[in-house]
């Protein structure tokens, strides 16, 4: 999650950065959604993933950022496939 004072606000933005020592803002847990779906929650802020845009999840290059918790938006829930 994007460093400083936003790190806890909605719609802080989701970066790919190199690991720091123990950094909480890249601490996830993984929580059941149902239906094989999990929702990602930021362990430091209590904030899940969320793509932005809740209406139109499914474009290439959407934004990822960090939301309070909705109760059953698509847009919150991610799933894993095997490979």
């Amino acid at each position: 999650v994007s460093g400083g004072s936003d790190t806890f606000n909605d719609g802080a933005n989701i970066f790919q950065w190199d690991n720091y020592s123990d950094p909480g803002n890249q601490k996830w847990k993984l929580e059941d959604a149902g239906s094989g779906a999990v929702k990602i929650r930021a362990l430091h802020s209590d904030k899940y993933l969320t793509v932005s845009g809740a209406s139109d999840t499914n474009n290439n290059g959407a934004n990822i950022l960090q939301w309070s918790r909705y109760s059953d938006h698509g847009n919150q829930k991610f799933y894993f496939e095997k490979q």
